[in-house]
């Protein structure tokens, strides 16, 4: 049992410390200074309180200075795990602890010292004491991070830095009492008063007055949370969901939120591991419930509605409301100490090898490891810095900020680094020397990942992916389980659609200076051909996850679609799929196409964007008979909602009958986001990746597809300004080889050689399909074939697809259209699906076929030798079939 202190035992350590500062003045003088104010001082206060109690054994000093530091921490750890010790005690325990293992040789550091001294307070409760007008005194604390997720190496006791003066941030040095810092609350503080603000579904809850103002909810949700505006919050203003994120994102505990008038505070506080934050150039962010206590060991008294798992503790020390933050360091321009540049950075990361001045400048090869783990953890809330995918779509914001030195957090680049960026920008930010820049198709670069738990219950009935917007999209039906595959294959064609679409438009961008560009206007051209081909690529991501949606009902794959141009009365009125060559009408329609559902039209950019945005239209549009949808956020949130009934209806395991493992999941493609389907929380999460990468969370659509081409419209807009007649694109007309079975008008390609090499690309294109058929249905293919598939697939896009249709958008249509050129008609023959089940013999055509293709470009290379690779890439894919087909 601990026993209580005396004045001896204080006054005992209080001689060591004093005779040990007076040591070590000469060989170690800031931890004399450590000793003089964190140790002498704080004990000095301990006896001024009059302790009693019975004394304890006196032991004698040995050793030299170190071993004596030592000694002298690990007796303040056992009086500080005494029973009730005063503050002081606890403070100096924890100075001398810092000191002692600052000071030891390194084989004891972190070892055996340290868990000795744990040892001694390992029975003390976890949790953190606000010392008077001091310190906040963590106890036994495992988990002490920096912003950026870095560790913090910790003491069993610690004293944290809460005056904002300590010049060993965030630990306390003692400046609090030099000071003469006061932990009182301002009498002028705001309020403690908690608002209600109601919405049509959903009320939020607000204290104002432990509000940090760490800008979460007004900087991401700007249109449901206004900074200086009444009413603050107004509910309607953003769906449910993004509303919900935006109140457990608050790091203050201000928020929370209510429906049918029950508070959910439930849900709004997580399951998390106890954490302390020290946040850049701001307060202290608990989580994880760690318990907040006087120095009588009384709870702290909170605010009304306050979070008990979640605060911000005051470390400027100007809070009008201390201990906790009240966003006074913005206003008193409270700063850490000044980062240090990356060049004078220790981090092994740092080491890294940049190219020569007259050297390209490839992604994989350079700029990925520009970028630290540090620096990518931080940055994971907006997207992944070793993302090819999402590093060219904010590469121009990212070299704003290095260029700046206001990114990275902690370091700002050398100036060699920021040109190397720079650099890599102007080049119209190619991915890799080993791989040709437009790319077609997944590659291993891991793309962010969404983390969204899973919503249940009564709430979960609320809070839907994207819930019904202010528009008032219509609601669609979903009773059954066929009704829900149908929805499904209109959303997979839908998605194929979109992808030919996009691709199209990339491949007839002009490649080269000879083309009559400027060397400035063929870079923004590559960056634009960039946005094309990573939102194709993410629309085969969204037809991979369909394709596991629909394989979780226990049915087909459906990767057919009709031919291109469809008209209108196949999809809901005033919609039209076409392939559009790149330019203004093309990307008005990209715009429509993505444009986010119940988007916030009192933000002035979006209204802009919005009214600009058209559909191609028909001259005979008939309204379907077909339920009907506004956007493709509408369609997959009327998907959702038709899992979440057929759930309640039939039960989740009878819903879901296909197995997991015949879906397929991302690792063959280096797509996390692609995982196998079976349950509603599966469901969310993947119609969540599909509407989130498309139209953007409520509010934040700027990184997400209608974002993508709204920067490139305005970009494209502005160099047709400055510059009057441009043509930035190649002079493609839209045809195709036959005409369409849906007997809609389209323009067809005369050419004879050129018919021949379109024809080419559409059996490239399906194979493809076949071979995805093959992926997406994991029928009996061992893993080694399935990776064959995969790797055959992504060899068909570079090596065939993309090649064919860079030679078709400079092959003439026909003498009808002089000076036009063709492009990829994307013409499929048959349903994809055709093929026998059985794999040897679906193998062995699909091998057939690439042969054949082969054949017919060694033909026409004698006239086109640009075919002639594709033709031996062809001949290596069907052989590379043949011999995985048994």
């Amino acid at each position: 049992m601990a026993r209580t202190l005396v004045p001896e035992q204080i006054a005992d350590a209080l001689g060591r410390a004093v005779a040990l500062a007076s040591d070590l003045r000469e060989a170690a003088p800031e931890a004399a200074d450590r000793l003089t104010n964190s140790v002498v001082r704080p004990l000095r206060d301990a006896l001024a309180k009059g302790t009693t109690g019975e004394p304890a054994d006196s032991r004698p000093e040995v050793g030299g200075p170190v071993e004596r530091v030592i000694a002298l921490a690990k007796r303040l750890t056992e009086l500080r795990a005494g029973e009730n010790p005063p503050w002081p005690v606890v403070e100096a325990a924890a100075a001398a602890q810092d000191v002692a293992l600052q000071l030891a040789p390194d084989r004891d550091r972190p070892g055996a010292m340290q868990t000795d001294m744990a040892e001694l307070q390992r029975e003390l409760p976890s949790g953190i004491t606000v010392a008077p007008d001091g310190p906040y005194l963590v106890t036994n604390a495992a988990d002490v991070r920096t912003y950026l997720g870095q560790p913090i190496e910790t003491r069993p006791q610690l004293a944290l830095c809460r005056c904002g003066g300590s010049a060993r941030k965030p630990f306390c040095d003692g400046t609090h009492a030099a000071i003469g810092f006061s932990g009182a609350k301002d009498p002028d503080r705001v309020p403690d008063r908690r608002d209600v603000h109601d919405g049509a579904e959903i009320t939020v809850l607000d204290n104002r007055g432990i509000c940090a103002h760490s800008g979460y909810c007004t900087d991401r949700l700007a249109a449901a949370f206004h900074a200086g505006g009444e009413p603050f919050v107004t509910p309607d203003g953003a769906p449910p969901d993004a509303i919900i994120r935006a109140v457990r994102d608050c790091p203050s505990g201000a928020l929370s939120f209510a429906v049918d008038g029950r508070e959910e505070r439930d849900y709004v506080d997580q399951a998390r591991t106890p954490a302390i934050e020290v946040s850049l150039d701001g307060p202290y962010r608990i989580t994880g419930g760690i318990t907040l206590t006087d120095e009588s060991g009384s709870s702290v008294e909170r605010a009304e509605g306050a979070s008990l798992e979640h605060y911000s503790l005051c470390r400027c020390g100007q809070s009008q409301n201390k201990p906790f933050c009240s966003g006074r360091h913005w206003y008193v321009g409270f700063k850490d100490p000044p980062r240090a540049t990356a060049e004078e950075s220790t981090d092994e990361e740092q080491a890294v090898d940049l190219p020569g001045v007259d050297e390209p400048v490839y992604f994989d090869e350079h700029v990925k490891s520009l970028f630290r783990s540090r620096d990518r953890d931080a940055m994971t809330w907006a997207f992944d810095l070793w993302s090819y995918d999402d590093v060219a779509a904010n590469a121009d914001g990212i070299l704003q900020r290095v260029r700046a030195g206001t990114m990275p957090c902690d370091a700002a680049w050398p100036a060699e680094k920021v040109d190397v960026f720079a650099r890599w920008v102007d080049s119209g930010t190619p991915q890799s020397a080993q791989r040709p820049t437009a790319t077609l198709a997944p590659t291993t670069s891991q793309e962010p990942t969404t983390s969204q738990e899973p919503i249940g219950g009564r709430l979960g009935n609320l809070v839907k992916l994207r819930s019904d917007s202010p528009g008032g999209d219509r609601p669609l039906v979903i009773e059954h389980r066929e009704p829900l595959i149908y929805m499904l294959c209109s959303a997979a064609e839908l998605e194929h659609a979109l992808m030919c679409e996009y691709l199209f438009a990339a491949f007839t961008l002009k490649r080269s200076v000879d083309e009559g560009l400027t060397a400035e206007q063929l870079a923004a051209v590559e960056r634009w051909r960039q946005v094309l081909l990573l939102v194709a690529k993410q629309e085969m991501l969204h037809l991979a996850i369909n394709c596991n949606l629909v394989n979780s009902l226990g049915a087909s794959p459906h990767l057919s679609r009709p031919n291109l141009p469809q008209p209108a009365k196949h999809y809901p009125p005033g919609v039209i799929l076409t392939l559009l060559p790149f330019g203004e009408t093309a990307l008005r329609h990209f715009i429509y196409l993505e444009r986010p559902a119940g988007m916030d039209f009192d933000d002035a950019e979006g209204l802009a964007a919005y009214e600009g945005a058209a559909p191609v239209m028909g001259e005979d549009e008939i309204a379907p008979h077909l339920q009907e949808f506004a956007t493709v956020g509408h369609l997959y949130r009327a998907i959702e909602d038709g899992f979440r009934h057929l759930a309640d209806k039939l039960g989740e395991e009878n819903l879901f009958v296909a197995p997991a493992s015949g879906q397929v999941s991302g690792d063959l493609f280096g797509w996390p986001q692609l995982q196998p389907v079976t349950s509603v929380d599966g469901v969310v999460r993947a119609i969540e990746t599909i509407v989130e990468q498309g139209e953007g969370p409520q509010g934040d659509w700027r990184n997400a597809h209608f974002g993508h081409f709204l920067k490139v419209l305005d970009e494209y807009l502005a160099m047709m300004d400055a510059n009057p007649g441009l043509e930035v694109a190649r002079p493609v007309l839209p045809a195709l080889v036959r005409p369409p079975e849906s007997g809609a008008q389209a323009e067809l390609i005369t050419d004879p050689r050129t018919a021949a090499i379109a024809d080419l690309g559409n059996v490239a294109y399906e194979v493809l399909l076949q071979l995805l058929y093959r992926l997406l249905c994991h029928v009996d293919e061992s893993d080694a074939q399935m990776k064959t598939l995969s790797d055959v697939a992504v060899g068909l896009m570079f090596d065939a697809i993309e090649p064919i249709g860079d030679i078709l958008t400079t092959l003439p249509v026909g003498p009808e259209h002089p000076g036009r050129t063709a492009g990829p008609s994307f013409e499929l023959f048959y349903q994809p699906d055709y093929l026998l089940p059985h794999r040897e013999a679906a193998w062995r055509i699909m091998a057939e076929h690439l042969a054949d293709a082969a054949q017919l470009c060694q033909v026409h290379g004698a006239a086109e030798p640009r075919l002639l690779p594709v033709a031996d890439a062809l001949n290596r894919h069907a052989e590379e079939l043949r011999a995985h087909a048994r």
